[in-house]
């Protein structure tokens, strides 16, 4: 899905969602990038931390860890 305001590509459970320009100056980069993050299911990993979050948002530890688990997510597409 292409979006006209200028928003940082993402990925939302099967979509992928890119601005105009990121579109049209390196769109098959960002793809590929964002259909890695779809294929390895990091969607499900977000959204089962961000129940753990809710449940354990008195321990500060979470909150490294939800940053932590983004980055090799990070990682992981970027192989």
């Amino acid at each position: 899905m292409i979006i006209v305001d200028d928003i940082p590509a993402f990925s939302f459970g099967r979509y992928i969602l890119i601005s105009q320009y990121d579109y049209e100056t390196n769109s098959e980069a960002i793809i590929t990038h964002e259909r890695s993050h779809i294929s390895l299911g990091h969607f499900y990993d977000l959204m089962l931390m961000e129940l753990a979050k809710i449940i354990f948002w008195f321990n500060p530890l979470i909150y490294r860890l939800a940053r932590d688990l983004k980055e090799i997510h990070e990682f992981q597409a970027d192989h």
